[in-house]
C-alpha cells in the first residue's frame, strides 16, 4: 500500500515501528447493574404465606363458633389485618396486626403470635429500617414456631437487599432450601449466586447460576447473564459468545450483549463476522450501549487488516466519545497517514517525543496494538534520529496544534 503524499517516511517509521510489540488488551469492567431483577416483583408474596392466610382464617373461625356471644368479634382485627395482607395492603395490615398484639397480653398466645409474624412480614414489604429486628426478635422469643423457615428465607432475602453479601450467604445457609417452593428455590439459587459474585467467588457463583439459567422462570436470564459474564471474565470466549447470544432477544438485556458479542469476536480474530455483526448496530446507535467501544472495536478490526479507509469512520466516531486512550489516537493517526492526510495524522502523534521514546523503550503502548506484519517490516528500519529530523519539519507544519498537542501528553 502507497504511503501518503507529504508524510516523511522516517517520522513515521521511527514513531510506529514497535507498536506490534504487545496484544490487544479486553478492558476489564463492571457487568450492567439490574438491581429491579433482584427482588420479586410487587406485589409479590411468598406462597407459602399465602396458603397458610386461609388456615389462619378458618382456625379463627372454628375458635369463634365455639364462643359465647359476646365473643363473636374477638378475633375480627386479625382476620381483617390478614385479608389486607392478602391485598398487599401492608401499610393497613401492619396498623391492624399491632392492634392484635397490644390487645393480647400473653406473648405466646398463637393469635398474638400469628400477629407478630404477619407484622414483620409488613415490615419487609414495606421496608422499614426495623424489618431485619422484628424477624430476628420473632425467631429469638419463637424458636420453635412452624414460621421460623419462612422468617429465615425472610432474612436472607432482606439482607441480599440491603447488598450485605456476607450477611445474606450467612442466612442462606440456614434456609432449608428443600422445603422451598420451585419459585422461590429459583429466587433463592440466583440471589445465593449473586451474593457469591458480589463477593468475587466465581467458582459458587457459577454453580448457583447453573441451577437456574436453563429454566423459564423469573431469574433464568439474568443468570444466564452474570454466568456468561464471568465466563467472559475468564477468557472463555466460546461459552460466553453462546450465552450472551441467547439473550439478544431480551427486552433487559438486548442493548447490553452487543459489545460482548463484539469484542469476542474481535478477540477472536474473527473480522469478517465482526464487521458484519456491527453493521446493523451501528445504523441504530440508540439501539445499543457501549456504541463507542463498538466503532472502535470495528476500526482496529479494518485497521488490523489493513483496511485503512474503511477503518476510517469508525476511529473517527470512536474518538468522538469522552475519554479517548493514547494507543486509540495513534491507530487514529496512522491510518490518516496511510489514507494519505497527513496535516490530520503524524503532526498530531508527536512521534521522537520524550513520552514516546520511553514507552518505545519499554517496548510497547499503552493497550498494544498491532500493525500488519508488511507495515511492520517496511518500518523497521529506520531509527530515532531520523524521526526527530522529520519531526522538526512537521513541527514547521503543525506549528502552535502541535505545542498544545505536547501539553496535553
Amino acid at each position: 500500500m502507497a504511503i501518503g503524499p507529504g508524510c516523511p517516511r522516517g517520522y513515521i517509521g521511527e514513531h510506529l515501528a514497535w507498536i506490534s510489540s504487545s496484544a490487544y488488551q479486553p478492558r476489564p469492567y463492571s457487568p450492567e447493574n439490574f438491581d429491579h431483577l433482584m427482588k420479586p416483583l410487587p406485589p409479590m408474596v411468598n406462597r407459602r404465606v399465602l396458603l397458610a392466610i386461609p388456615l389462619a382464617l378458618m382456625l379463627l373461625s372454628d375458635a369463634v363458633a365455639q364462643r359465647p356471644a359476646h365473643y363473636a368479634h374477638a378475633n375480627a382485627d386479625l382476620a381483617n389485618a390478614m385479608d389486607l395482607f392478602s391485598k398487599a395492603k401492608y401499610g393497613a395490615a401492619q396498623y391492624e396486626l399491632g392492634q392484635v398484639v397490644a390487645r393480647i397480653g400473653d406473648k405466646h398466645d398463637a393469635t398474638r403470635v400469628e400477629a407478630e409474624f404477619y407484622s414483620a412480614l409488613c415490615a419487609v414489604r414495606l421496608f422499614n429500617d426495623d424489618a431485619g429486628y422484628r424477624l430476628t426478635t420473632f425467631m429469638a422469643e419463637h424458636p420453635e414456631d412452624l414460621h421460623v423457615g419462612a422468617v429465615r428465607f425472610e432474612l436472607f432475602k432482606h439482607t441480599f437487599a440491603e447488598k450485605k453479601w456476607k450477611q445474606a450467604l450467612a442466612w442462606s445457609d440456614q434456609v432449608d432450601r428443600f422445603a422451598l417452593e420451585p419459585e422461590e428455590l429459583e429466587e433463592y439459587r440466583f440471589k445465593r449466586g449473586y451474593a457469591y459474585f458480589q463477593e468475587g467467588d466465581k467458582d459458587k457463583a457459577l454453580g448457583e447460576f447453573a441451577e437456574v439459567q436453563n429454566g423459564t422462570g423469573l431469574y433464568a436470564i439474568p443468570s444466564r447473564y452474570y454466568a456468561a459474564h464471568i465466563q467472559y471474565e475468564r477468557g472463555n470466549y466460546e461459552t460466553a459468545l453462546t450465552g450472551f447470544r441467547s439473550l439478544e432477544s431480551d427486552e433487559n438485556f438486548r442493548k447490553v450483549v452487543p459489545f460482548y458479542i463484539a469484542e469476542i469476536l474481535f478477540l477472536q480474530g474473527k473480522y469478517d463476522e465482526l464487521n458484519t455483526y456491527v453493521k446493523p448496530l451501528l445504523e441504530d446507535p440508540e439501539g445499543t450501549k457501549r456504541i463507542n467501544e463498538i466503532n472502535r472495536l470495528a476500526g482496529e478490526a479494518n485497521y488490523r487488516r489493513g483496511n485503512y479507509a474503511e477503518a476510517l469512520p469508525y476511529l473517527q466516531k470512536s474518538a468522538q466519545r469522552a475519554s479517548v486512550e493514547r494507543g486509540d489516537r495513534y491507530i487514529l493517526g496512522y491510518a490518516y497517514y496511510r489514507t494519505g492526510d497527513c496535516q490530520k495524522g503524524p503532526c498530531r502523534v508527536q512521534p521522537g517525543g520524550q513520552w514516546h521514546r520511553q514507552h518505545r523503550a519499554a517496548g510497547h503502548l499503552p493497550h498494544g496494538r498491532l500493525l500488519p506484519e508488511a507495515e511492520r517490516e517496511e518500518l523497521r528500519p529506520h531509527g530515532l534520529q531520523e524521526g526527530l529530523r522529520d519531526r522538526q519539519r512537521c513541527e514547521g507544519e503543525g506549528g502552535r496544534a502541535l505545542q498544545l498537542r505536547q501539553a496535553e501528553l
